[in-house]
């Protein structure tokens, strides 16, 4: 997770986990992410793989406040080779 704050994005403090096998090519998964503003969780087919708060990185942040939410796909670490969405849900 790249966290966007004061207008910059901060590279250099992504948060980030292994998936390992979780996401491979060829396998359709299910990402749900939670978030309240500073605490958020990411399952990928029903299983926690990362649990933060944005506190962890900035302690004297405030929580975010939520306008909207979107999709995005990384291409910084190499080419896209077909990423696929089928569903897209958000919820309150």
């Amino acid at each position: 997770m790249f966290i966007k704050r004061l207008g910059f994005e901060e590279l250099y403090d992504a948060v980030w986990t292994n998936v390992a096998d979780k996401v491979v090519w060829g396998k359709r998964f299910c990402m749900r992410v939670a978030f309240d503003g500073n605490r958020f969780a990411i399952l990928i087919d029903d299983e926690l793989v990362m649990q933060r708060s944005l506190t962890d990185v900035y302690p004297d942040d405030p929580a975010l406040q939520i306008l909207r939410v979107g999709l995005a796909v990384n291409w910084e670490w190499g080419d896209d080779t077909g990423s696929v969405f089928t569903s897209f849900k958000a919820r309150r």
